[in-house]
Parts: C-alpha cells; structure tokens; sequence
C-alpha cells in the first residue's frame, strides 16, 4: 500500500475497514504482524481522541500504526494502537487518533 495523504480525512466513520500492524508478543519473531477490523466507535478522554476497534491489540501492537484504505493501492495512516480493554468473552482495541495536523504541530515544537 502506498499512503495517500491527499484523499484522507481527519475521521472516519463506524464501520470503517481498519487494520493495524505491530509486533504483538504473540505474532512473528521475526516479522511484522497485521490485524483487520472495524471501527467500532470513538472516545475522548481528556485531550486525547480514540477509536475503539474490533482488530486485535496485543502487548507488542502500543506503537505500531493504523491504517484505512482508500483504494485498491493507496492507504491513510489514522493513528497508533495503544491498548485493549478486555470483557468478559472478547476485547476491543484502542487506537489513538493522529493526524497530519497532530504530526505537523508536534514536528515544530
């Protein structure tokens, strides 16, 4: 996938196509592992935007990216996994919010 910054957007809407690559404690050794979803709702907490996911998150996944496809050979990053908040019989995943505005602000302080 080649990113396409001029065709994402700031959001997206529930039930987006998500996956997320990371080197999760219990994928490859020696290579890089993605996980598919959706998203599945949003939360803020404090100054902080996430989208709460239905791909799998792991200890390993906290730092890793999020992507959406926009089409059949380009891609959006959204933001980074960083935690799961596991029920009862499943877990759904939190990835926080980043866009090329956070990025920008972020590289001129």
């Amino acid at each position: 996938m080649v990113p396409d910054p001029e065709n994402c957007s700031e959001t997206y809407p529930i039930g987006t196509d998500i996956q997320l690559y990371g080197y999760p404690g219990i994928g490859s050794d020696t290579i890089i592992t993605m996980t598919e979803g959706i998203i599945s709702s949003w939360e803020k907490i404090d100054d902080f935007t996430y989208y709460i996911v239905s791909a799998k998150i792991d200890s390993g996944n906290s730092g890793g990216a999020a992507f959406i496809d926009t089409s059949e050979n380009s891609s959006c990053f959204i933001g980074i996994p960083t935690f799961g908040v596991t029920g009862e019989i499943e877990s759904l995943g939190r990835v926080l919010l980043v866009t090329e505005k956070t990025i920008s602000e972020i590289l001129t302080l």
